[in-house]
């Protein structure tokens, strides 16, 4: 059988051509792609061995300032506790001292003591139990308590004595006068109090009514420097000024170790 050499030729020739042709169409993408996909391996690996290594760096650092806080945290304890202790020490030592003193002074210094204690008790209760009555009185201070207040006013001018008139007298017709209440006037009681004012002064002719909370349900009237009031305040302040006025207490005798019957 004789060998065709131009068809082995022309396939040798085609075959060199298909492997041409799947190098350039084929392998070499492929080839560019694997080639691709290691260099972004290897890259995202040394990303990964970067990061790795800032997180130790950083775990480090954070492990090295917990120690540091924890450090300073033990150090401002026992500083602390030692102040603690000091600042005891010194307490206890003065209480030490007082207590010796208070011994040596007998029992006349120990009754002074309780004696200023008892007044100062005394002075806060009163300031407290005053405070609290002037809020009540405040808040029930209504219309009709206002009403009976102005009564009651009316009444206390009536019944002035010459002495108390005498400076009233003597103001001039132009001077101003001033009428001033806990709560707001109404028209008509704002009239009645100018006829009351008017036939004891008949020469206060120009009246001026003004609120001043601070009287604690009272009326008080003012004129050239003169002032006639009565309101709860000025009972209030009186009460307090004779508590603060009564004896301190006397703090029982008790016979101390030692002392006969």
């Amino acid at each position: 059988m004789l060998i065709d050499w131009f068809t082995v030729l022309a396939q040798v020739i085609n075959f060199l051509v298909l492997i041409a042709l799947l190098k350039h169409f084929l392998y070499r993408p492929v080839l560019k792609a694997i080639a691709a996909r290691e260099q972004r391996i290897a890259h995202e690996l040394l990303a990964a061995k970067n990061a790795a290594t800032a997180a130790q760096a950083e775990l480090a650092q954070l492990t090295q300032e917990r120690q540091t806080l924890q450090q300073q945290r033990e150090a401002v304890l026992a500083a602390t506790q030692e102040t603690a202790m000091a600042e005891q020490s010194r307490v206890l030592a003065q209480a030490h001292v007082a207590a010796q003193r208070i011994q040596e002074d007998g029992r006349l210094g120990a009754q002074a003591e309780f004696q200023q204690l008892s007044s100062l008790i005394v002075q806060r209760t009163c300031g407290e139990v005053l405070d609290l009555t002037r809020r009540v009185v405040s808040d029930l201070a209504q219309d009709d308590l206002q009403a009976h207040m102005m009564t009651v006013f009316l009444g206390r001018l009536q019944r002035l004595d010459a002495s108390q008139r005498a400076p009233f007298d003597l103001l001039e017709t132009s001077t101003p006068w001033h009428v001033r209440s806990a709560l707001p006037l109404s028209t008509a009681q704002q009239q009645t109090l100018m006829a009351g004012v008017t036939a004891v002064f008949p020469h206060a002719t120009t009246l001026v009514f003004e609120v001043a909370p601070s009287l604690v349900c009272g009326i008080a009237l003012l004129a050239g420097g003169y002032k006639l009031t009565w309101n709860t305040e000025d009972y209030l302040t009186q009460i307090k000024q004779n508590l603060l006025a009564l004896p301190p207490w006397s703090e029982p005798v008790v016979a101390t170790a030692g002392e006969g019957p």
